[in-house]
C-alpha cells in the first residue's frame, strides 16, 4: 500500500520533470557523441602506408623510422615495438598485446554510456508518459462536469515523454553502432600489424635478442 501511494504521489507530480532529465541525456549524449567523433578524428592514420613502411623499416633495422609516426594506434604500435625490440620474441609479443588492448580500452571510453543512452532513454519517456496518465485520471477524477476531455488532453501531453525518449535514443544508437564499427577495424588493423611485427622478429630472432641489434 504504501509503495501504490507513493507512485500515486509521484503521478500526480506528472511526468514534466522527466522531459527535463530525458533532456540531460540528449546534452550528455551528444557531447559523448562529439567528444569520440573528436577522438577519432584526431587519432586517424593511413593504415596501410604506415604498416608496409613500419615493416619494411623494421626489417632493415632502422627503428628511427618506424617509430617515426605516432598520429594513430598503428604507428603508435610501431612505437611500441621498437621500444621492446631488443627484449626478445616474448616480451616484444607481449608488449603489443598490452598496446592493442590499450588502444581499445582508449577508443571505447565513454561508449558504455552512450550505449546505456541509447538502451534505456525510450523507457524513461515511458516512464514519464506512464506517470502523467496517472496525473490526467487524477485530473479527471477531481474536475466534475468537464467529461473525458481532460484525460484525453492530458494523455496526449503524457505521450511527448516518450516521443523524447525515442529521439534522445536513435542518434545514441547509431553513433554507438558506428563507434562499435569503427573500433572492429581499428583493432583488426593492430591485429594485423603486431602479427606482421611478430612475424618478422620470428624470422630473424637475432634480431630482438640481447643487445645484438643495432638501432640507427
Amino acid at each position: 500500500m504504501e509503495i501504490t501511494h507513493l507512485i500515486k504521489v509521484l503521478g500526480a507530480s506528472g511526468g514534466e520533470w522527466v522531459l527535463y532529465l530525458l533532456i540531460a541525456f540528449s546534452m550528455f549524449s551528444f557531447t559523448l557523441i562529439i567528444e569520440r567523433i573528436a577522438y577519432f578524428f584526431g587519432n586517424r592514420e593511413r593504415t596501410d602506408e604506415i604498416l608496409s613502411q613500419g615493416i619494411a623499416a623494421l626489417a632493415r633495422g632502422d627503428l628511427e623510422t618506424a617509430s617515426k609516426n605516432t598520429k594513430g594506434p598503428v604507428g603508435r604500435m610501431f612505437q611500441t615495438a621498437c621500444e621492446a625490440w631488443d627484449l626478445g620474441p616474448q616480451r616484444l609479443q607481449a608488449s603489443l598485446l598490452a598496446h592493442r588492448l590499450q588502444e581499445k580500452a582508449a577508443a571505447e571510453r565513454g561508449l558504455v554510456y552512450l550505449g546505456t543512452l541509447g538502451n534505456n532513454s525510450p523507457f524513461v519517456g515511458l516512464f514519464g508518459t506512464v506517470l502523467g496518465i496517472i496525473k490526467a485520471f487524477k485530473d479527471l477524477a477531481t474536475a466534475s462536469g468537464q467529461g473525458p476531455s481532460v484525460v484525453m488532453a492530458g494523455i496526449s501531453e503524457a505521450l511527448v515523454a516518450t516521443a523524447v525518449g525515442i529521439m534522445v535514443a536513435i542518434p545514441a544508437v547509431i553513433a554507438y553502432n558506428l563507434f562499435q564499427r569503427k573500433i572492429r577495424v581499428q583493432d583488426y588493423r593492430l591485429e594485423e600489424a603486431a602479427e606482421a611485427i611478430h612475424a618478422l622478429a620470428a624470422a630473424d630472432p637475432a634480431m630482438v635478442t640481447g643487445g645484438q641489434h643495432a638501432r640507427r
